[in-house]
């Protein structure tokens, strides 16, 4: 993303819409605007399933001589575009149609006059089965690529609306745009196009093309280098995290990985730029111990990874995770900037990355509460690694439970709690199931809850939507205030899909 005084040039990834299609659900430009913290204007839209160059208005006159550009028709618009089929078509071709809605649908047919929607495809190339197309169109109809594309009998990989074969995005790419503007000169804005445009042979593999996709719409939100921490594949029986150096591949699957998959998971790794890559196996976790539970490139078994500014020891054979969770990203960023002189609670605090942020903002207090000893020596090394004094900070290993009855007894206080808990979990105080527990865990919350303070309550139960659980929340914390949580961040679920993360800010409505 650039910009200028009048203009933001923006590279939209594939799957996100130009902007809200409801009013609710965020759209590129509404997350470009919660990014810069200005209001946007849109002059021109791309299909959701379209990547690539997007140009917006930073003000009113901008909008203005940018509408009118479009609609003159002078500006030059440039888009790749793959397909796998291979009609005997000219080189180069011109296609004039009308485009017009129909029944709710935009069709285009042969044209009245001289038609209302002109585009020049121009071959690039052919490797096997597939072919690179340059296409400029000089009207601005919506569809009209993939429309005059289906008319040709070449229709986009990927668009099934178009007669397009079965593929995980539409193979269609925005890859310039130039204009002159009075206010800022001449304008060229250029996106590189996915790693598919540049080496067709890799649409042969589907997994990997998935997972390559995946890639390409992280890289047009995200600036990625070598500390990042970040989701760059969230599907449902395959997820791949980056720590660093290292992407983490959490295996969902039914079998184990075979050597082709191995082979598939190392080329993205090296597209990812991860210098390392390790796999674990999710599908059978309570499974026989014998078996092999991970694959690993090599026997890489500390490292450190960056987020918001802290680093956090990454750790290779503890667990199911190396060290932190990414989905709550956005949460540990709105401690940070929350938790000045607060007294901050954190249960089932793992490696206490939420503590670590309530610390660089200066907390008063922090309370680390977990059963494992072991994760709470963690979290005294990623104190010691950025290094916060924990002089102050306590470090309990008990049940979180038995912790708040005990401050409840003590009558010990909190500003600031934060409640992540397993769905499930065995300690020498009792079994923990969220389904039957969360109700009592809500009021215990609240009960140790200073006036006007705050709580962060999350889960990842997968048997909850966000709606069943604060259903659940709302009728156990009648004195409390119930909003959102920040909304997450795009490198999980896309706005309109169910987050698998669910979180929630109860506030003591007491003062």
């Amino acid at each position: 993303m650039t910009q200028d005084a009048h203009y933001l040039l923006a590279d939209k990834p594939a799957g996100v819409p130009t902007h809200s299609p409801d009013g609710q659900r965020q759209g590129f430009v509404e997350y470009l605007a919660r990014q810069t913290g200005e209001q946007l204007r849109v002059c021109h839209r791309l299909d959701k399933e379209t990547s690539g160059v997007l140009v917006l208005a930073r003000h009113r006159e901008a909008a203005r001589e940018l509408a009118d550009l479009f609609a003159q028709h002078q500006v030059d618009k440039r888009y790749w575009m793959i397909t796998d089929r291979q009609p005997q078509l000219d080189d180069e071709i011109e296609i004039s149609t009308d485009i017009d809605k129909r029944a709710g649908a935009w069709v285009s047919s042969p044209p009245s006059v001289s038609g209302n929607a002109t585009s020049y495809f121009k071959r690039l190339r052919t490797t096997g089965a597939y072919t690179l197309w340059e296409v400029r169109p000089t009207t601005g109809k919506p569809h009209q690529i993939r429309l005059h594309a289906q008319q040709l009998g070449i229709p986009a990989l990927g668009d099934l609306v178009h007669d397009g074969t079965a593929f995980p995005r539409v193979m269609l790419h925005a890859k310039e745009l130039r204009f002159t503007s009075e206010r800022a000169g001449q304008i060229v804005h250029c996106t590189p196009a996915p790693p598919f445009f540049a080496d067709m042979h890799l649409l042969a593999d589907l997994d990997l093309s998935t997972w390559l996709a995946d890639l390409d719409r992280r890289r047009r939100l995200f600036a990625i280098n070598e500390e990042s921490t970040l989701r760059l594949v969230h599907n449902d029986d395959l997820r791949c995290d980056l720590f660093g150096e290292v992407c983490w591949f959490y295996w969902y699957r039914d079998r184990a990985p075979q050597q082709p998959d191995l082979d598939r998971i190392a080329t993205f790794a090296q597209a990812a730029g991860a210098r390392h890559w390790k796999v674990q196996l999710m599908h059978d976790r309570g499974g026989a111990p014998q078996q092999n539970q991970h694959y690993a490139s090599d026997a890489l078994e500390n490292w450190t990874a960056a987020e918001h500014g802290l680093r956090y020891h990454c750790k290779a054979n503890q667990g199911l995770s190396p060290g932190l969770f990414l989905d709550q990203r956005q949460n540990r960023l709105w401690v940070k900037h929350n938790a000045k002189d607060k007294k901050v609670l954190n249960l089932f605090c793992y490696t206490a990355g939420f503590s670590l942020c309530a610390a660089a903002a200066g907390a008063h207090q922090i309370v680390n509460v977990d059963t494992s000893k072991n994760t709470l020596d963690w979290a005294r090394e990623n104190f010691a690694l950025n290094n916060l004094d924990d002089d102050q900070v306590e470090f309990w290993t008990t049940d979180a439970r038995y912790f708040l009855r005990g401050c409840h007894k003590r009558q010990r206080y909190f500003d600031l709690i934060i409640c992540d808990p397993p769905s499930f979990a065995r300690s020498k105080h009792g079994v923990f199931k969220i389904d039957n527990d969360l109700p009592d865990l809500v009021q215990q919350l609240l009960a140790i809850l200073e006036p006007g303070g705050t709580v962060l309550l999350s889960t990842n139960y997968e048997k909850w939507d966000l709606a069943q659980f604060e259903h659940i929340v709302r009728q156990n914390a009648n004195t409390a205030a119930i909003t959102a949580t920040p909304p997450p961040d795009w490198d999980f679920e896309l706005p309109g899909q169910e987050p698998l993360m669910k979180s929630l800010f109860l506030q003591n409505k007491s003062k």
